[in-house]
């Protein structure tokens, strides 16, 4: 599988150098360490350097080094390799592997798919359906992303809310 996955979007030139502000779209920083390669429209650029400010991110890019290359680029999203993407640990997923997944209770029955993640402060949340399901151990059985399926495990009145 050789596909790609948006990691970032240009949101603004930055400078006289050709930097761009970006909004991030990955929670892996490491996407944008220097030399790593993202694909922008279909050219790609090799990242020269990477500056955190807050939440904010500024790229340098070797092949961007003006102000009028770098506005060219605005709104543009970033993408790498779909396989490039980081390790995970072994219970450690990506939010757009579980989006579809196929979700059952504890006794086999249907609930429907899990049609978002929230993030929320605790924790995320898997919305299926009406549903909302903490993304915690104590509710989350099994997650099979090979066979398309999570098991979770409601208590009484979770599908009262």
């Amino acid at each position: 599988m050789s596909g790609y996955v948006r990691v970032g979007q240009i949101v603004a030139a930055f400078g006289i150098k050709g930097q761009v502000k970006v909004r991030p779209m990955t929670d892996f920083a490491e996407r944008f360490n220097p030399r790593r390669r993202v694909r922008v429209n279909d050219q790609w650029l090799t990242i020269k350097k990477p500056l955190w400010h807050g939440q904010q991110l500024i790229l340098t890019f070797e092949e961007v080094t003006t102000r009028n290359e770098a506005e060219a680029l605005i709104l543009q999203y970033l993408e790498a390799l779909d396989e490039e993407r980081p390790k995970l640990d072994k219970d450690e997923f990506l939010t757009r592997d579980l989006i579809g997944l196929q979700a059952f209770d504890q006794d086999g029955r249907a609930l429907g798919q899990v049609d978002e993640v929230l993030a929320m402060p605790a924790h995320d949340v898997f919305k299926i359906g009406k549903l909302m399901i903490p993304a915690v151990k104590e509710f989350v059985l099994k997650i099979d992303l090979e066979g398309r399926r999570i098991d979770l495990h409601l208590i009484e009145g979770m599908e009262d809310l």
